[in-house]
């Protein structure tokens, strides 16, 4: 299962900025999550390990 669920906010080890979880793909090892930054609405996609923490909404 996935680790983060869609719409917590989190931060990403190599992008500045706060990012909100929009999609969870777990049919993939690692999970990858579908971003976006809430300040700029750009949408990325990361894995799991890429993930710095969690801020709670």
């Amino acid at each position: 299962m996935a680790v983060y669920p869609v719409g917590v906010f989190v931060t990403l080890t190599f992008t500045p900025g706060l990012f909100e979880v929009i999609a969870v793909l777990d049919d993939v090892t690692p999970v990858q999550y579908q971003v976006i930054n809430v300040e700029t609405g750009n949408v990325i996609r990361v894995n799991e390990h890429f993930i710095r923490g969690i801020v709670k909404p």
